[in-house]
């Protein structure tokens, strides 16, 4: 084991020994964070908070005060976030003889730690056997008669916690490994997750897994199985999940290979609704790709739109767009109103084109107007005009002293150059523009430019 294995497995190894071989509450109990969760095996075993444990605990030792020797055995964990670890174990108690029960008890242990600055805390604690003969008034968690149980496949088991400890806990799904994935398990929390009951999921799905994937991911999830799966019996995959009323949530799903009690081989899946993360990232790439003073995509941005329709067939206008005397704006009225006139500039394009056309500030006072499909360059031409005599109305009402105008320069053609090309041969155009009379429009064909 590692050293923070080893620092995890003793820290669980201190829980048991003040349980079991101490049976000290209090030692026991400081070991616990407030928000502590405990799931024993009968279904009065279950304590929401340190208090309610507490009370548990009070009455099995009551019942119960003799030591209790113990073996951890198969210890695992991981840690899905920073300074959280969800560990597993199997703990062999060796019950001592009594007149309510005798032998030795067998239990998988499931438990989620935190660390803080004073040290570690258990957060959940969950104890099972695969036993169903468990009585009202056994205790939590070690309190077994010693006799043969239905006990589940080991190897199922430990497929199971191998997944669970790979992940921060969420919802549980498995199908049988047989076309659309017939449904074999579904968790209360994934039914919560996907807004759900037990009832609307299996209407919804026809009780098919595949039919719970949004129909424009199935395929890719369906190739990525079939390859995690030639390589192994695992897999790892994010797609969109659909939800009860025709909605949809991003999730990440861990899946795995196992055998079910019939002898079908089935996929368990843990799954982590990962919105939030998805919609982060996507803000975080946005913004990489916009100019943060207009809301216009930036360089980057327009250049990677283009970059995709390279090549492609059909007419379109490649305009640049440059801010005569703006600098006397910046110098006379100062760089807060520079900043609002470039704004109004801006809002103005926003307003005139489609939101299929790319419109990008390439940086000061130079935008970049891409109209791809475009048919009618006169129409393009009226739209620009507009433009200029709002941008001319709000210069004299507001900035008079600056005499700012706007200059439009670009070229059209039919099929679509790379945008290097592009923008040399809009920026020539523009040249002669700013050359000859500023604040005026000229589009010229790309191919009678010198492209260089």
């Amino acid at each position: 084991m590692t050293d923070a294995d080893n620092t995890l497995y003793e820290v669980v190894n201190r829980f048991f020994h003040c349980y079991l071989t101490e049976r000290n509450a209090e030692k026991t109990l400081s070991l616990l964070s407030e928000t502590f969760i405990s799931v024993g095996t009968g279904d009065h075993e279950v304590a929401t908070g340190k208090e309610d444990f507490r009370q548990l605990l009070e009455e099995e030792l009551q019942a119960l005060p003799n030591p209790i020797t113990y073996e951890i055995s198969d210890f695992a964990c991981m840690e899905p976030v920073p300074n959280v670890w969800q560990c597993f174990c199997y703990i062999n108690a060796a019950l001592p003889p009594s007149e309510h029960i005798t032998g030795d008890c067998h239990m998988r242990v499931t438990t989620s730690i935190h660390k803080t600055q004073e040290g570690y805390l258990i957060d959940v604690f969950h104890a099972s056997v695969s036993n169903s003969n468990q009585s009202e008034g056994e205790y939590f968690p070690i309190r077994f008669i010693a006799e043969e149980m239905n006990r589940l496949n080991r190897e199922t088991q430990r497929n199971l916690i191998e997944i669970v400890t790979q992940v921060v806990p969420g919802g549980v799904m498995g199908g049988y490994n047989e076309p659309g994935f017939p449904l074999y398990v579904v968790n209360k929390r994934l039914l919560e997750m996907t807004g759900h009951t037990y009832q609307s999921f299996l209407a919804e799905t026809d009780g098919l897994i595949l039919n719970t994937i949004h129909p424009e991911d199935r395929e890719n999830v369906l190739e990525q199985m079939a390859q995690a799966f030639a390589h192994g019996n695992q897999y790892e995959i994010e797609y969109r999940m659909l939800t009860h009323g025709g909605g949809y949530i991003w999730v990440y799903d861990v899946g795995r290979k196992s055998i079910s009690g019939d002898g079908r081989e089935v996929i368990i899946s843990v799954l982590i609704d990962i919105t939030q993360r998805v919609s982060d990232e996507e803000t975080l790439r946005n913004e990489s790709k916009r100019d943060s003073l207009t809301g216009l995509y930036n360089r980057k941005g327009a250049t990677e739109l283009v970059l995709r329709n390279v090549g492609h067939k059909g007419r379109y206008l490649y305009l640049m767009a440059d801010l005569d005397h703006f600098k006397q704006v910046n110098d006379i009225y100062g760089h807060d109103c520079g900043d609002m006139v470039l704004q109004f500039f801006a809002e103005q394009l926003r307003e005139q084109f489609r939101k299929n056309d790319v419109l990008c500030r390439i940086g000061g006072d130079e935008f970049i107007i891409y109209l791809p499909e475009c048919d009618s360059q006169q129409s393009v031409v009226e739209k620009l005009t507009v433009i200029s005599q709002n941008y001319c109305n709000m210069i004299q009402k507001l900035y008079p002293k600056s005499n700012s105008t706007v200059s439009f320069g670009g070229v059209y053609g039919d099929v679509l150059d790379r945008p290097e090309a592009l923008y040399r041969a809009a920026d020539q155009v523009l040249y002669k523009v700013k050359h000859s009379r500023k604040g005026q429009i000229m589009i010229e064909p790309i191919q009678g430019m010198e492209r260089g």
